[in-house]
């Protein structure tokens, strides 16, 4: 059985959905993908989250304003 395929969240809604539902998670894998190749200011281009279940979820950061609906999630020491 193949995983299954990745959710791109690419708006503020979609993030204060995810955000809510990883909430009290036992665990959330974070990977952070940047561009800072060049002269001008680096910018966090993409965010990989994945649960515990193996869903992963892709986080569009150029589309969103902010990220954050995620600062609680990754302030929660009970999410390790």
């Amino acid at each position: 059985m193949s995983p299954p395929a990745p959710v791109w969240i690419r708006s503020p809604d979609e993030a204060t959905d995810l955000a809510r539902e990883l909430a009290g998670a036992a665990g959330v894998a974070l990977d952070t993908e940047a561009d800072s190749l060049h002269h001008y200011p680096e910018r966090l281009c993409l965010v990989q989250l994945a649960d515990s279940a193996g869903r992963v979820y892709l986080i569009d950061s150029l589309a969103l304003p902010d990220l954050e609906p995620f600062r609680a999630l990754c302030a929660d020491p009970a999410t390790a």
